[in-house]
């Protein structure tokens, strides 16, 4: 009797160890510990932090939260060891998530500080533009509200700082997307006019039509659908604005991606049909077979009606 009980125990035991170390297998049979080891392979220390801090996201799922605390401690890392501090300061503030979800408070305000470090050094101003922004994000959910949103509104009054008006307009589309998620309308608002008001002022009508169609894509995706179409719409009117055709063909399928990307695929349809109408007008024979090429890989892509 207690030699089959012991034998059961320690079958149980195996099974357990072949689970890894946090008790659990992923859906593919790796054990926790293979899955470690595979993302201490990863090439670069972004890629490494990236794939601890989902694996520790999974075990924390699964309740493991000594498995959930050691990858988080292999990302934290891996973060200081990313070189660019653009990059460092945006898995850095992606694992001051990961820790507030783990109830590793302390942790997190680490990292968070170590985001906010790297988030100063970075020397574009478009870059730090950006990683200041996915800084606010991290702020937020650490319940630092008030910090979050003096850290957009900084991004924004610095806006300036940013040399070529596209890169301002993508700078101002991330504030505002911040802005929304963290509820604060009317700075959201106000950030979304002026990112109208400067993609208003690009010269080059394909830049305006890109910088138009991902701010839409942006408003899309805060639900202000009819800002979002009016905004596709200026898109597609500056595309058409485009004087070579062959570029032109180009700006309409960028329009074309962005509008599918939002959830527009009907639309984006017409858009490539459009495109594929100017492909004619295209005098050179290669190039005219390369945006050829160009438009059927887009229309391939969409779904059928």
């Amino acid at each position: 009797m207690f030699d089959r009980i012991a034998l059961v125990a320690v079958f149980c035991w195996a099974l357990m160890a072949a689970a890894g170390c946090g008790g659990a297998a992923s859906s593919g049979g790796s054990s926790y510990s293979d899955r470690l080891q595979r993302a201490e392979q990863e090439p670069t220390p972004e890629a490494r932090a990236r794939e601890l801090i989902r694996i520790g996201l999974e075990q924390l799922k699964g309740q493991d939260t000594a498995g959930a605390e050691r990858a988080l401690d292999l990302a934290a890392r891996a973060c200081g060891e990313t070189r660019d501090a653009a990059t460092r300061a945006k898995v850095y503030a992606q694992l001051a998530r990961a820790q507030a979800k783990a109830s590793s408070t302390a942790a997190a305000r680490r990292a968070l500080s170590q985001a906010l470090q790297a988030a100063g050094e970075v020397p574009d101003a478009e870059a730090r533009g950006h990683a200041r922004a996915t800084v606010a994000g991290a702020q937020y959910q650490l319940g630092e509200t008030n910090a979050a949103a003096t850290m957009l509104l900084e991004v924004e009054n610095s806006i300036d700082e940013v040399a070529d008006a596209e890169g301002q307009v993508r700078v101002l589309t991330a504030v505002a997307d911040r802005f929304h998620r963290i509820h604060r309308d009317d700075d959201c608002q106000r950030a979304v006019t002026s990112a109208l008001d400067r993609a208003g002022r690009i010269m080059l009508p394909r830049e305006r039509a890109r910088a138009l169609a991902k701010l839409a894509k942006a408003l899309d995706r805060m639900g202000q659908k009819r800002q979002a179409e009016a905004t596709f719409e200026s898109a597609l009117e500056s595309a058409r604005q485009i004087d070579e055709p062959l570029n032109r063909v180009y700006g309409l399928v960028e329009v074309a991606e962005l509008l599918a990307a939002a959830g527009h695929p009907a639309q984006a349809r017409k858009v490539v049909a459009e495109a594929g109408d100017e492909v004619a007008k295209i005098a050179e024979p290669d190039m005219q077979q390369q945006a050829r090429q160009h438009v059927d890989d887009q229309a391939a892509k969409l779904p059928p009606p």
